[in-house]
């Protein structure tokens, strides 16, 4: 049974405070590359390019939509209490028209939806494409980062329910914290989780292979 963790050491994540409720699955080692074991090459294929579709490596991402997707389904699967949750994608650095959009978040909440009676909404947008945070040396602001997300035109009034921001890794917590204060700009009060396949950490953790 996949288990969720609780993030309570906020030194690796130094955007997040106290009062933010993060859990994550895994533990993805900095800078390891696929030599940081299982978690790091699931993530890795995880975020292979979508230009590289067609290629025979490609499958790899496929598999590992695939075991995300069941991992959640095992995670999840007596939650009771689902039907007060919205999972909501953080959205990836390319917009929707970029040819480099890649929806595998989206992916993975449809088939956890297929098994699992959850409620899957797209809330936020890309509305700026910029480098993907995780391959620039140079890191965005918060300030900066907000303004490359928006609100979805059509995006649903979350009031009494609590909003599941969900991610590939959470490194700083930067996107979680500036996607909790667009949603909350206009729906002051509202209550969010983030919950993330794997957290960011240094060295390597005893689980890693």
């Amino acid at each position: 049974m996949a288990l969720i963790i609780k993030i309570s050491d906020f030194s690796l994540h130094l955007d997040l405070e106290e009062k933010d409720n993060c859990f994550y699955l895994r533990e993805y080692v900095n800078g390891a590359g696929f030599q940081g074991g299982k978690t790091n090459s699931l993530i890795l294929n995880f975020k292979k390019s979508v230009d590289e579709k067609g290629k025979d490596h490609y499958q790899y991402k496929e598999m590992a939509i695939g075991q995300i997707a069941d991992e959640l389904i095992q995670a999840l699967y007596e939650n009771k209490n689902l039907d007060k949750m919205i999972f909501c994608p953080i959205p990836p650095s390319k917009q929707k028209s970029d040819p480099l959009y890649d929806d595998r978040l989206i992916q993975v909440l449809n088939r956890v939806k297929e098994s699992i009676p959850i409620t899957f909404e797209e809330m936020l947008e890309t509305k700026i494409s910029h480098p993907a945070q995780h391959k620039s040396a140079k890191r965005l602001s918060k300030a900066d980062l907000k303004g490359k997300f928006s609100l979805a035109s059509n995006s649903i009034d979350p009031t009494g329910k609590v909003v599941v921001l969900f991610d590939d890794v959470i490194a700083n917590g930067r996107h979680f914290k500036v996607c909790s204060e667009i949603i909350n700009d206009r729906f002051p009060g509202t209550a969010i989780i983030g919950l993330f396949i794997a957290r960011r950490v240094e060295g390597f953790p005893p689980n890693s292979f």
